[in-house]
């Protein structure tokens, strides 16, 4: 019987498809089917898979390349195993991964979806970057750190907590929900509608997975994108606080100026913003003061969308201790 139900959509990946792939393989538990979805490559990928003779593996041409959204919605609809398990095309995996997951899921049937902890990594051409040290320093720090059902549910309403590329799930709940056509949160999309449903999630607190970093990703090519379907996404609680009085931005830097743009556009009034940053209080954003956190207070008529990503849970801490409450009185956006 095929127990877990493997899907990897995979789009130009020939530079590490190979490594990939041989983890997959040499999992310690064998009873699997390996689902790809070539979703229109125009490189070698598709000759690199098939060099494969494992009878395991399922390849799917798409003919054009159509979003890993859509790819992802095609490999499930095909899957016949009891668990999905997220593969991603450049990331490598523990040979125990698969059967890890599936003994938890064996053993906790309240539990409909089951991640691990991660390990970024990257090549000598972005280690020394910038954007590689922030990954590593602060959001594999803080990816890790939600382990909990408790965390991982409060959380996922602030962002995208758990790494799609360690997901281990049952099929029935995924293909309940399926994954949008979006080309990029899919699996922010799939993880926060089931968290709505109130859908339990866990954590194996053990480094199963390496995730590689790239400046190839959609999530890096794509950041406006990725804000605009984070709305999308969000619209129910985000239009729901501005039914509940005036709504301020808590960032008055480049990302809270992009939220600002994209709740514009939705003709959503923004009364002002918020920063901690002595330099920017009192300066005008179109038009809209910067104020000091200083304004807030505890009758908590001034709702909050908080849009600064490096402080987001200091903010938190702020706001919480004064009396706001998640979703009634204050948002992450992301």
């Amino acid at each position: 019987m095929c127990y877990i139900s493997a899907l990897m959509p995979v789009y130009n990946g020939e530079n590490h498809i190979k490594e990939t792939i041989e983890s997959i393989l040499y999992q310690t538990y064998k009873e699997f089917e390996f689902i790809i979805i070539n979703d229109g490559s125009t490189d070698n990928t598709q000759k690199i898979i098939e060099k494969y003779k494992d009878k395991r593996i399922k390849l799917y041409n798409l003919e054009s390349n159509k979003g890993v959204g859509f790819a992802s919605n095609f490999a499930l609809n095909k899957a016949k195993g009891k668990y999905i398990a997220r593969v991603d095309s450049d990331d490598i995996y523990h040979k125990d991964r698969f059967r890890l997951q599936k003994n938890y899921l064996d053993s906790h049937p309240e539990i409909v979806l089951v991640k691990t902890l991660i390990e970024y990594f990257g090549d000598n051409k972005i280690v020394n970057t910038d954007r590689y040290k922030t990954i590593k320093e602060i959001v594999e720090l803080n990816k890790n750190k939600v382990v909990s059902t408790e965390e991982i549910s409060k959380q996922l309403y602030w962002n995208m907590c758990i790494p799609h590329t360690s997901v281990m799930a049952r099929t029935k709940v995924l293909k309940e929900f399926g994954y949008t056509e979006l080309r990029c949160c899919e699996d922010y999309y799939l993880c926060y509608n089931m968290n709505k449903k109130n859908y339990k999630m866990a954590t194996i607190n053990e480094h199963l997975v390496k995730v590689r970093i790239t400046n190839e990703s959609t999530t890096a090519q794509n950041r406006d994108i990725l804000y605009k379907n984070i709305y999308i996404i969000k619209k129910d609680i985000i239009n729901n606080l501005f039914l509940k009085g005036k709504v301020y931005i808590w960032g008055a830097g480049s990302f809270g100026k992009l939220v600002y743009n994209i709740l514009r556009e939705y003709s959503l009034p923004i009364e002002g913003f918020i920063d901690r940053d002595t330099k920017k209080q009192n300066i005008l954003i179109d038009g809209l003061r910067v104020y000091s956190p200083n304004m807030i207070t505890g009758n908590k008529t001034m709702k909050i969308i908080i849009a600064s990503q490096p402080g987001t849970y200091s903010i938190i801490n702020y706001i919480e201790n004064i009396g706001y409450k998640h979703i009634d009185d204050y948002l992450v956006y992301f």
